[in-house]
Order: C-alpha cells, then sequence, then structure tokens
C-alpha cells in the first residue's frame, strides 16, 4: 500500500526515500498508457500517473462516479478547500512520484488516511460509499486512487486533455 511505504521511508534517512518512488499494483491496468510514460520520466519529474488522466469536481470523477471522501482528501492534501472547478485526477493508484512532492506533505497527513483504511470493520468509513465498500474493495480506496494527482500538487485539469491517455510533454509535472 502507497501509504505504508511512504509513511515506512518518511522520516528514515538511511533508508530513505530514492529520489523518485514507482508505485504498482500487481496488474497493471492500463499497459499502453504504462509503457511509453516510463521513458518520459526525468530527473525533474514530479508527478506521472501510469494510467489515464480524467477530472474530478467537488468529489465526483469526470465519468459520473461521486466518491464521498475526493473534496476531504483534496483539503487534507491542499491545505484548502476543495474548488468548484475541475481538478486533475487520474485511474489507478499506479504512478511515479519524486521524493519532494511526497515531503511536501506532512507525515500525519499520510498517516491519517492510512488509519481509516485500517479502521476495524464497526468503524464509519466502512458505512459509506459504495454497495460493496470492504477492506478489500474499499470505496476511500477509489476516491484515493484518483485523488493521488491533487495530492502530490499536479492538479492542473487541462493535462486530462492535453494528455488523456497519451505519453507527450504534457502528460506530467514537472519539480
Amino acid at each position: 500500500m502507497t501509504q505504508t511505504h511512504i509513511l515506512r521511508h518518511y522520516d528514515t534517512p538511511v533508508t530513505g526515500l530514492g529520489g523518485h518512488t514507482l508505485f504498482l499494483q500487481p496488474h497493471i491496468a492500463w499497459d499502453w498508457v504504462m509503457m511509453p510514460r516510463l521513458d518520459i520520466i526525468e530527473p525533474s519529474t514530479g508527478f506521472l500517473s501510469f494510467g489515464p488522466y480524467i477530472t474530478q469536481t467537488e468529489g465526483k470523477d469526470a465519468t459520473g462516479n461521486v466518491f464521498p471522501r475526493l473534496k476531504d482528501i483534496y483539503s487534507s492534501f491542499r491545505m484548502d478547500l476543495s474548488p468548484p472547478h475541475a481538478v486533475l485526477a487520474t485511474w489507478a493508484g499506479q504512478f511515479v512520484v519524486s521524493r519532494k512532492r511526497i515531503l511536501d506533505n506532512k507525515r500525519q497527513t499520510y498517516q491519517n488516511l492510512w488509519n481509516k483504511f485500517h479502521a476495524p470493520t464497526e468503524h464509519w468509513i466502512w458505512k459509506e460509499g459504495w454497495w460493496n465498500n470492504e477492506p478489500s474493495n474499499p470505496t476511500l480506496g477509489h476516491a484515493l486512487e484518483r485523488s493521488w494527482p491533487v495530492i502530490f500538487a499536479c492538479e492542473d485539469a487541462s493535462i486530462a486533455e492535453t494528455c488523456g491517455e497519451g505519453h507527450g510533454p504534457t502528460c506530467q509535472c514537472l519539480d
């Protein structure tokens, strides 16, 4: 789990975070998106998703799915209210991010999110969202995977239009 890796290495100078960290899942969901994007990673890459870019506005993604916690994730990491306009989102928790962007967020913010994923089954987090909301398929997890661009300060919605499933120079945020 992404938050576990970040929490484990956030404060560890000896074995700390690499200059860039690739976060993947056991199954590469969009290999035709990911493979060409691997070639555009550069030293100044700040955030680059390996899934298609979409947008989300106030908790509703571009495909019409509503996630109760998208706005909360935005507010937690951006330290501001979720704006009433579209921001960048993505599918799948598959991306590369720089150490700088990971460390730009407070450790406690990652910890708070991690705590929700590890809450007991009677916790309120398991009572909201989709009908099949459970630890193996959490509604919060689907919100989180759409939120990685926002978490790592790559929220310009125009990237979804100029890049989408592509792999050109507009497909990433640079440090």
